[in-house]
């Protein structure tokens, strides 16, 4: 569930971002932008330097929305005028999220779960050494 907020926050970004490109123009910046101010920060170094390579290759603006929405003119501007009203609700969903893993203390339960996983992992290994 930690993960799946974390990306929708990085797709949130992304997304508002590249309603200011124009069609021409690369996604790669943007990309970057929106990475480094969700994702990065939970990445070793290693996966770091590797997402932020693999954002050279991101196609430009009209690029994306042919290989998301088909070569159609329609449905390329149906997604278009939809942008804006897809990222509030999104806006919404990841508030509500986040306001589960502040304001409910959720975190600290996700890592009881995390350290106990942990503990009878190590449990199980130990017993067969």
């Amino acid at each position: 569930m930690l993960r799946l907020h974390r990306g929708l926050n990085f797709i949130r970004l992304f997304l508002q971002n590249i309603l200011d490109l124009k069609d021409s123009d690369y996604t790669s910046a943007v990309c970057r932008t929106a990475y480094d101010q969700t994702l990065s920060h939970h990445h070793t170094f290693v996966v770091r330097n590797g997402a932020r390579l693999a954002m050279h290759t991101m196609p430009t603006k009209e690029q994306l929305l042919i290989k998301v929405c088909g070569d159609s003119k329609e449905d390329i501007q149906y997604a278009i005028d939809m942008l804006p009203k897809m990222l509030e609700v999104s806006a919404d969903v990841f508030n509500r999220i986040e306001n589960l893993y502040t304001v409910q203390s959720y975190i600290p339960c996700l890592k009881c779960l995390y350290v106990s996983t942990v503990n009878a992992n190590y449990k199980t290994l130990g017993s067969v050494f």
